[in-house]
C-alpha cells in the first residue's frame, strides 16, 4: 500500500505493482508511476518489511540517467511520470518485500512491491518483460489475467491525468 499523511490524494501520488516476478539467474523490471510534478524528485528502490526501516539499493538524480549499483538500476522517465527499476542476475536471496519511493521533505511517498524469484526454466523460455506498453526480447505478447489488469489500470490512470490520447495507444 502506498504511504499516505494528512489527506487521501497523496495515495494516489504514487503507485506500482502489488507483485512481481522473475526467474532465477534472470532480471525483473519493476515500473513505478507517479503524479505530475514530481519529475525533480529523488526515486528510490528500497528493500525491507517495513518502510521506515527499508535499506536504499538504488536511486536517482534528479535527472533521467541510469543509475546503477551492483544488480539493481533504475532510471526516471519524466514524459511518462514513471521509473524503472531493473533487477539482473536474481538470486533466491532476491525475493522480498521492495519499496517504490520518492524522496521529499516530510514523509517520503512510498509503495511496497513483493518480489518473488521463481524458478527459471519456464520463465527464461516463455516468460517477457513487460516494460511500459511494449514487449521486449521478441517473444510474442501472451498476456495473462494480472498483466491485463495491470495494462487496463495504467491506462485508465493515464487517461484520468489526460497524460496520453487514444491514438497513441492504438498505436502500441
Amino acid at each position: 500500500l502506498t504511504r499516505c499523511w494528512g489527506t487521501l490524494l497523496c495515495c494516489w501520488a504514487l503507485m506500482g505493482p502489488h507483485e512481481a516476478s522473475g526467474p532465477l539467474d534472470g532480471e525483473l523490471s519493476v515500473q513505478c508511476w507517479y503524479a505530475r510534478g514530481y519529475e525533480t524528485y529523488i526515486k528510490y528502490w528500497c528493500r525491507g518489511t517495513d518502510w521506515k526501516s527499508c535499506h536504499v539499493a538504488v536511486q536517482t538524480s534528479d535527472s533521467e540517467a541510469i543509475a546503477k549499483q551492483s544488480r539493481v538500476s533504475i532510471r526516471d522517465i519524466h514524459t511518462f511520470c514513471m521509473f524503472m527499476v531493473t533487477m539482473k542476475n536474481l538470486t533466491e536471496g532476491d525475493s522480498g518485500i521492495y519499496w517504490c519511493g520518492i524522496e521529499r521533505l516530510g514523509s517520503d511517498l512510498m509503495t511496497s512491491v513483493k518480489v518473488s524469484v521463481l524458478p527459471g526454466k519456464f520463465l527464461h523460455e516463455s516468460h517477457w518483460i513487460f516494460t511500459g506498453l511494449r514487449k521486449v526480447r521478441g517473444q510474442k505478447l501472451r498476456a495473462d489475467s494480472r498483466v491485463t489488469v495491470f495494462i487496463e489500470q495504467t491506462v485508465q490512470i493515464l487517461f484520468m491525468q489526460q497524460q496520453f490520447s487514444w491514438p497513441l495507444i492504438q498505436h502500441l
